[in-house]
């Protein structure tokens, strides 16, 4: 018996000792603390790259050969792009930590901050190449071998007869540089203000701008990678912006003005590098008076080419100038109860409001420009990349003085059809809705039952999906005062035959039409 005792009081001491000997975190272990970030794999799956970064300090990028299982690291690589034939990757060098901190503590100027380094990581050979003065890059995401780069030519200090420095004034150049890693080749392009690939082929738009007194002359140029060849393909006195290249590299569109004002009255361009022509603003379809173009909106193309996606908005010219002094103006920050928004959502919104946009989009096959987004409908969510019938429109506006006390995020939902713009109401107070890629449904999760509900956008009607399931589609464990969010969607089958739809555990299978039984397709959930 006292040997038992024995034993027990050692295991006890013993396991207290080692507990004590367990080193607790702190701070500094989260600064240490590393994770693997931004893990990609090649389009052929023979190469891995990812980012591997403590919680503070520098990081590094690690290349891995999946076959051999070989692997570099390159200090301080991030943000990794690798090219559409997985022969190389590209990516930023950051300034190590320490020039960076001395750099902040010192607080410098923007222009004299340090700057990122291009880095290109050659799998085959597995050579690292480093450019200086790094201001952005991109390379085609499905294209071939090649990458353009932009980075600042600084002035260089001159001497005069004397022998002392001459008193130049800083001008830095801007040079984009289109680079070929696998078989060195390059050109290079001065006075660059931005540039675009082509997602499907090695075509690069771009755009130069050269500034002389209070006139800019811009010019549109195209790249074709294939046969290193370069156009001119539009070349005026003016300001260019916003430009954008499809898929292919076959179409191209840009917002051009001649203004030398401040505010801007813009030109939407659109065709291709050989035959350009401009969209007249009375030629979009319900665009409301005095709107024209604007550069605050994205410029793009659907996935399939043939549809160009443009912003516009009221043109309010030039507004007439302050003379007041600072001590004649009045500041007032004015709130009352009637107001929708709270004061402090105001001013958080004031510059987003400022800067809003509307959609809409020109059809390159009929010829024909609709306005799809106005005043009463101004968000409009774009769908199946631009080649769908339809695109989702949302307004809040009669819901956002209640969700100042409610916390609800509701709208009501319409259907705009993109060849003629007619807005359909589908559902009003819900959150959210979920359209079907061939965009012959549409799914919603209705707050008021609790119900996932089918909508047909073809006749617009409704039918329930889990009534009747007896199974729990929110989240039952919520314990916040507002309303449990559902699971949501898994996706779809192609053409929309079914919708995958999650519950707490597990997906489960919905034909649209509810002729089918609904079916759970994971076995091990519950």
């Amino acid at each position: 018996m006292k040997f038992k005792m024995y034993l027990l009081v050692s295991l006890f001491f013993v396991a207290i000792a080692s507990f004590a000997q367990k080193k607790s975190l702190n701070v500094d272990d989260f600064d240490n603390w590393k994770q693997i970030e931004k893990a990609q794999l090649s389009e052929n799956g023979t190469y891995l790259v990812y980012e591997y970064n403590p919680g503070n300090g520098d990081g590094m990028l690690v290349v891995v050969d999946v076959k051999t299982k070989a692997s570099d690291t390159i200090p301080r690589g991030y943000d990794a792009q690798i090219n559409g034939k997985s022969t190389f990757v590209s990516f930023k060098i950051k300034p190590e930590i320490a020039v960076r901190r001395k750099a902040e503590t010192k607080k410098l100027k923007k222009e004299k901050l340090p700057v990122d380094s291009l880095g290109i990581y050659v799998f085959k050979t597995r050579e690292i190449k480093k450019y200086p003065n790094l201001n952005s890059f991109s390379q085609p995401i499905e294209g071939g071998e090649w990458l353009a780069y932009k980075t600042i030519l600084k002035t260089v200090k001159t001497k005069d007869s004397a022998g002392a420095d001459k008193k130049v004034k800083a001008k830095n150049d801007t040079l984009v540089v289109v680079y070929n890693p696998i078989h060195k080749d390059s050109v290079a392009f001065l006075n660059i203000k931005s540039f675009s690939w082509s997602k499907k082929a090695d075509k690069l738009l771009l755009h130069s701008e050269k500034k002389k007194d209070s006139l800019t002359a811009s010019a549109l140029l195209y790249f074709d990678a294939g046969t290193k060849k370069t156009d001119t393909i539009f070349n005026s006195k003016g300001t260019i912006t916003k430009i954008a290249i499809e898929d292919k590299g076959e179409k191209l569109g840009f917002l051009f003005s001649s203004d030398t004002t401040k505010i801007k009255k813009y030109k939407l361009y659109k065709g291709t590098k050989s035959e350009l022509t401009e969209l007249k603003t009375n030629s979009i379809k319900n665009l409301p008076e005095n709107w024209n173009y604007s550069d605050k909106g994205n410029l793009f193309f659907s996935e399939n080419g043939k549809r160009l996606f443009f912003g516009n908005a009221l043109f309010e010219g030039e507004k007439r100038k302050d003379t007041l002094l600072n001590k004649e103006r009045a500041t007032l920050d004015i709130w009352a109860w009637t107001d929708k928004e709270l004061q402090p959502e105001q001013i958080v919104n004031s510059k987003k409001e400022q800067n809003r946009t509307y959609q809409a989009v020109y059809d390159f096959s009929s010829g024909k420009a609709v306005q799809l987004a106005n005043k009463a409908i101004p968000d409009v969510r774009v769908l199946s990349n631009g080649d769908g019938n339809f695109v989702l429109g949302a307004d809040d506006e009669s819901y956002k003085r209640a969700s100042s006390w409610n916390a609800l995020a509701i709208k009501d939902f319409y259907k705009i059809d993109v060849n003629t713009g007619e807005q359909n109401l589908l559902i009003k107070e819900q959150e959210q809705i979920w359209f079907g890629g061939s965009q012959k449904y549409a799914v919603y999760y209705n707050r008021k039952d609790s119900i996932y509900y089918a909508i047909n956008l073809k006749t617009n009607q409704q039918k329930p999906l889990t009534k009747g399931t007896n199974v729990v589609w929110y989240d039952e464990r919520n314990d916040q005062p507002n309303e449990p969010s559902p699971y949501g969607i898994a996706g779809w089958d192609e053409g929309d035959k079914s919708v995958y739809i999650y519950d707490r555990y597990d997906i489960w299978k919905f034909d649209p039409e509810s002729k089918i039984q609904p079916k759970r397709i994971t076995k091990s959930g519950r």
